[in-house]
């Protein structure tokens, strides 16, 4: 049983996690209101959260979607010395995401037509997704 005060005092980690929704051959991304860079909806993962369930609370909270698969992990990297996990979802249908205060935009992306500037680390996501075209399931 979780407790209030145990809710009430739980600490950010400095590990961020998020999930980039696909939907058929489009990829749902968000600009940052603070960087004002294209990105998947992310966040700090609280201390002793699974990384996929704190990915996936984080995309939640950002987007009001819930996301009808688990998600699998795309890739962990490292960012200042931080984790940054990203995982991918998948679905059939697109589903209109209830932006909070950290976004300005939302949109879903093909592979040839990503936004700019994307956040480094998205970029080298699709970067990758390009490379193993046709060898992944991505």
């Amino acid at each position: 049983m979780i407790k209030l005060k145990d809710l009430l005092t739980e600490e950010d980690s400095n590990d961020r996690g998020g999930v980039l929704l696909k939907v058929m051959n489009k990829y749902l991304l968000c600009k940052s209101a603070g960087s004002g860079k294209w990105n998947i909806p992310k966040g700090h993962i609280m201390k002793g959260e699974d990384f996929r369930v704190g990915s996936v609370r984080e995309f939640e909270e950002e987007t009001q979607i819930k996301l009808e698969a688990v998600p699998k992990l795309l890739k962990k990297s490292e960012i200042n010395g931080n984790n940054f996990y990203i995982y991918i979802a998948e679905t059939n249908q697109e589903k209109i995401p209830k932006l909070d205060f950290e976004h300005t935009d939302w949109g879903y992306f093909t592979l040839d037509d990503l936004p700019t500037p994307l956040h480094k680390a998205i970029e080298e996501v699709f970067d990758e997704i390009r490379y193993s075209w046709g060898v992944s399931t991505f």
